[in-house]
């Protein structure tokens, strides 16, 4: 996930070294016209005038307060209102260096508080130190993150009204046995297994969030709850227990930034839509007569092309019925493979009748067991060329009281004959919640209610959506085929990420393989 305002602010000119230690940080005498009137070009507030405009979009500005509580050590340079947006939207040194402001895309306020606002219950456990990415000049360097003990105790000060924000924690892990240079280091797309352990004041349990994302200047942010504003100060109390895994962390601070929207939460399937009756030979794959042969059940010899598409697109059951293959609205290949096929080298599975709007006539049912591996053995004769493809775990949960199942799934990808390929990332099994505090426009801490949402990561894959068959499936793998389809030979292994949890009670139906859908809902 990349943050808005994670970059540092860069000024438009290069500042002089009197300017740098001015005291005010203002330029006397020196002034532009730019557009919409005269205002200084090295300047810590707009000019009233100024601050009574508009940004292009045509919201109000409300940055003379944020202006007046610039850096003084770091003058901001514009010439016009422009360039102060560029300014505002890689982020300026707010109150004394403590808070870092800055806009999003839709010119929402998004706010960084320092860590040195915290309360530590081990100073001594702590060393503030310089980091080049940081936007402070100090940042906590922590020695024990797997017993943190960090009293949180802040309020927000530039909130924009009406817009629910995520609160995240800024941290990144902390190597003391060798140095990995800027330059060299790589960016990382996948979230990050952490495991953070915290209480909200709001709400009486421990909770955990378990995944991290990496954000474009190399820190990571790690979801704390979300915020529901009615007014710019909004304050937050919580306490951080522990961080899974490393010892020294450094801390940043919590970032406040609005919620992205998924514009693609809803569950969307693929549909087996008949097209018209016109040249349905064209559509037929080249080798549908192998899959024909493959069939479970016979095929009539004298059947027409028309008909012999709608059987396809329907589906038919093939290789003595443990795969099931489909053409898609468009033609092009899809299949699923039963769980007897993917789970054959699984012991902690047993295999019971199938249960309702099955496919296959056995289905798997985890006995006991942290992880499992499914063997991913695509033929050539199952893909279309040039086709993105995705494969999903098609399953259903056992009763509640067997598992949560709410920890996410390390699942690691490895070509059979070249294991240094391995990859990995997450996937879930049931959808991951976050808390929301809904702030009520009143001072008073009982009208602060909250309740549990959906996580929103637009950007993860691996989240679960339920069918319209009512099974559930989630997205494990994306693979490419060529011009020339070859077969695929995957293994992945899944596995929590917690060692308390079980797969015990989950039933698998089977691996569905069809084209990676990037839809857009309007």
């Amino acid at each position: 996930m990349t943050s808005s305002g994670q970059s540092s602010s860069l000024p438009l000119r290069h500042t002089t070294e009197e300017e740098k230690f001015a005291g005010d940080g203002i330029v006397s005498g020196e002034r532009g016209s730019g557009e919409g009137g005269d205002f200084c070009l090295v300047a810590g507030v707009l000019p009233e005038k100024r601050c009574r405009e508009s940004f292009e979009s045509g919201k109000p500005m409300e940055y003379e307060e944020i202006l007046e509580m610039a850096d003084k050590e770091h003058p901001l340079v514009y010439t016009n209102k422009k360039e102060l947006k560029l300014l505002l939207s890689s982020g300026i040194l707010v109150d004394w260096g403590r808070r870092w402001f800055s806009l999003n895309k839709s010119e929402h306020n998004c706010e960084l508080i320092s860590a040195s606002e915290f309360s530590f219950q081990d100073p001594e456990l702590i060393e503030w130190i310089t980091d080049p990415k940081s936007r402070f000049s100090e940042v906590a360097k922590i020695q024990r993150a797997t017993d943190l003990n960090i009293d949180v105790d802040i309020e927000t000060m530039f909130l924009t009204p009406g817009i629910t924000y995520a609160a995240y924690l800024v941290f990144k892990y902390c190597n003391d046995f060798f140095v990995i240079e800027e330059e060299e280091e790589e960016i990382i797309s996948e979230p990050t297994f952490v495991g953070l352990r915290y209480k909200l004041k709001e709400v009486g349990e421990s909770l955990i969030s378990d995944l991290a994302d990496h954000t474009d200047n190399r820190w990571m942010i790690v979801e704390l709850c979300q915020l529901v504003c009615y007014k710019k100060v909004t304050k937050l109390e919580l306490s951080l227990d522990n961080i899974h895994g490393y010892n020294s962390i450094l801390l940043e601070g919590i970032q406040f930034m609005p919620v992205e929207k998924d514009e693609n939460d809803k569950s969307i399937q693929m549909e087996n839509a008949h097209l018209i009756d016109t040249n349905r030979e064209q559509i037929l794959p080249d080798d549908y007569r192998h899959i024909i042969r493959l069939a479970k059940d016979s095929v009539p010899y004298k059947i027409t092309n028309n008909d012999l598409y709608l059987l396809l697109s329907n589906g038919i059951l093939i290789e003595k019925g443990q795969s099931f293959f489909y053409l898609d609205k468009d033609g092009v290949k899809c299949s699923m493979q039963s769980a007897r096929t993917i789970l054959k080298a699984n012991e902690c599975f047993r295999w019971i009748s199938a249960i309702q709007h099955s496919r296959f006539e056995k289905v798997a049912e985890c006995q006991l067991g942290n992880d499992f591996h499914i063997n991913c053995h695509i033929n050539s004769h199952m893909l279309s060329p040039n086709t993105t493809y995705a494969t999903y775990l098609v399953y259903k949960l056992p009763e509640p009281s067997l598992g949560t199942f709410e920890c996410p799934i390390e699942v690691k990808v490895s070509d059979r004959f070249y294991s240094e390929e391995t990859k990995v990332h997450f996937i879930f099994l049931t959808s991951p919640k976050t808390i929301v505090i809904n702030m009520i426009n009143d001072d008073e801490d009982h009208d602060r209610g909250c309740h549990k949402n959906p996580l929103s990561r637009p950007k993860m894959e691996g989240i679960p959506k339920e069918r319209k068959d009512g099974w559930m499936e989630t997205e494990m793998w994306t693979f490419t085929t060529d011009v020339d389809t070859k077969t695929v030979n995957r293994e992945l292994a899944l596995s929590f990420c917690s060692y308390e949890e079980q797969f015990t009670g989950l039933i698998v139906q089977g691996m569905e393989i069809r084209p990676k859908l990037t839809v857009t809902l309007t």
